[in-house]
């Protein structure tokens, strides 16, 4: 009985997957056709020679473009600003002392002349510093070469200033 119930529904599938596929007509869409020259300037007008007189545009009073305007004016105000970032920079000397400062700060100008370095004072103690890096590994690599020639120098993290101009 089993066997016969298969049988049928075997029967039923082959013959239902023996069904002629249907065609398919493809109709081809309409031909377009319209004149466009009316709306394409004329070669006068594309080289700048119109003899009409364009009246400036004047843009009404609470017009959204005035604000828009406004308001990108003062985002490219704020991009021009500098920004203060974390960076690092070589300690030298940290002391009380100025002429071990001033020696120190000599010492890097004349050895190092592509670093820039700075003395500052703040009481009661002088520190010379040299370099600005945003990239600690940058930073690393030049406190490698000066510790050299200055093995007191520290690599400290600082905020630095950057224009981006």
């Amino acid at each position: 009985m089993r066997t016969h119930r298969l049988i049928i529904l075997f029967a039923l599938l082959s013959i239902t997957g023996c069904r002629t596929a249907q065609t398919i007509s493809v109709v081809k869409p309409a031909k377009y056709d319209e004149d466009l020259s009316v709306h394409r300037p004329s070669l006068g007008e594309t080289i700048g020679l119109s003899t009409r007189r364009t009246e400036p545009t004047v843009i009404p009073e609470g017009h959204i473009k005035m604000e828009l305007d406004s308001i990108s004016n003062m985002i490219s105000r704020e991009n021009t600003k500098p920004r203060i970032e974390q960076g690092f920079t070589i300690l030298l000397y940290n002391g009380s002392n100025r002429e071990n400062a001033t020696r120190a700060l000599g010492r890097i100008r004349m050895r190092f002349p592509e670093i820039k370095a700075k003395m500052t004072y703040f009481q009661p103690d002088f520190k010379v510093k040299a370099g600005r890096f945003v990239d600690r590994i940058m930073a690393y690599e030049t406190y490698e070469r000066v510790r050299k020639n200055f093995p007191e120098a520290l690599l400290i993290p600082e905020k630095i200033r950057i224009n981006y101009d």
